[in-house]
């Protein structure tokens, strides 16, 4: 073995040969060793920084200093400077195929993340940390899904999400057809989807397009609490505008579409079509057992009649057939004349407005008191007596 102590110049090609070639540069001492490259603009060397025992390739001369790569007692590889890689394919590969994880650390100042694969889980993570699988902010399977996972909030700003395939919030069961939009809460009471508008606007909500062309519009006038729903017209051969509230086909439900309108307290209803498709006004227990389809009905007062653009009658209530027998029976029919010799065909059949003012009207202070016969108040009652004594008839057909 040949020795080249102190400082020694080989001015020729150099090649170390033999059955096992060994260049060493040190004697074992406590001192660096080096193998210094003297160039022309700038230096470099390999050495041996021996008070911190890494090996380490750099810039300059002196060890320690202006480091790029060091390698420590452990074989733990330190990069000091930015590294590029290039080619034709560049490629850099963490691991060597075996049944262990790897990753790339981001070793920061109060918080490291990682970049990895999950060996066990064949499961490639981002997340908060050193340990792959522990915190993971994103995840991606291996199984052949290559489903994405977001194990956080996520925040797009400025950007879209478009794409042909579904999306499911809060849900793995989303519908089989492309392009749908599955948004589940998993919480009683919490919303399972939340647009947010900001302050003072108008016209921010949510957008139906049909070919590319907005039909519908739902939002929030911000100044009134009012939720708005626009139809837009297509043009001038589409049908008009329409919003249709509807139940599905389902033919073992016989529950139809309500329309409800509430109080303050959210419990009262001022205004809802029931199944029937009876239209309550300020009740939702009508009074109206015989009522049909199309029927209105209200409590007192809810309800007007307007003829010349002015109410001029008030719906109070729906009578009983039994008020109606409770109101005729006792009524007494006069025969009588005219005095002044009109009607001379005859006789008229009148109850006194004094003892009958149920049968009486006061249309429009031509006859002051209610002294003028109500026929359609008349009729209504007989006809409701009628009623009456036709249930007592068929109950006493039920007991023969």
């Amino acid at each position: 073995m040949g020795y080249l102590r102190s400082y020694s110049q080989i001015n020729v090609d150099t090649t170390l040969a033999g059955t096992t070639p060994t260049l060493t540069i040190g004697d074992g001492d406590a001192e660096d060793a080096s193998l210094l490259f003297d160039g022309n603009a700038q230096d470099f060397h390999v050495g041996l920084d021996d008070t911190a025992d890494d090996l380490v390739i750099g810039v300059g001369t002196a060890l320690g200093t202006t480091t790029a790569i060091s390698v420590n007692e452990d074989a733990l590889t330190t990069i000091h400077a930015d590294m590029v890689v290039s080619g034709a394919t560049p490629t850099v590969t963490i691991g060597d195929a075996g049944e262990e994880d790897a990753k790339v650390i981001f070793d920061g100042h109060q918080k490291d993340f990682y970049v990895g694969l999950d060996d066990s889980a064949d499961e490639f993570v981002i997340g908060l940390g050193s340990t792959v699988g522990t915190n993971p902010a994103i995840t991606v399977t291996g199984d052949g899904t290559e489903n994405v996972t977001i194990g956080g909030d996520l925040t797009i700003n400025g950007n879209d999400i478009i794409g042909a395939g579904n999306m499911g919030l809060g849900t793995a069961a989303v519908s089989t057809k492309d392009g749908i939009l599955h948004v589940e809460s998993t919480v009683n009471g919490t919303p399972a989807l939340v647009v947010e508008m900001p302050s003072g606007a108008t016209a921010n909500g949510v957008q139906f397009h049909t070919g590319g062309v907005s039909a519908v519009d739902i939002f929030v006038k911000n100044t009134v609490a009012c939720v708005c729903l626009n139809t837009r017209d297509l043009g001038n051969d589409a049908a008009g505008p329409q919003v249709n509230i509807g139940r599905n086909s389902n033919s073992s439900q016989a529950s139809g579409a309500q329309i409800k309108f509430f109080d303050l307290g959210g419990t009262g209803h001022f205004l809802h079509v029931d199944d029937a498709g009876k239209v309550r006004v300020g009740t939702t227990d009508p009074i109206g057992s015989a009522d049909t389809t199309n029927t209105i009905v209200g409590t007192q007062s809810s309800f007007q009649f307007h003829s010349d653009g002015s109410p001029n009658k008030d719906i109070i209530r729906e009578l009983t057939p039994s008020e109606g027998l409770e109101a005729i029976l006792p009524t007494k029919f006069y025969e009588g004349s005219y005095t002044d010799g009109s009607y001379s065909n005859g006789k008229f059949f009148w109850p006194l407005a004094e003892e009958s003012p149920h049968l009486m009207e006061d249309p429009n202070n031509e006859h002051p008191g209610g002294r003028a016969h109500s026929p359609i108040s008349h009729a209504s009652l007989n006809s409701l007596a009628i009623k009456a004594l036709n249930k007592k008839i068929e109950e006493l057909e039920a007991k023969l």
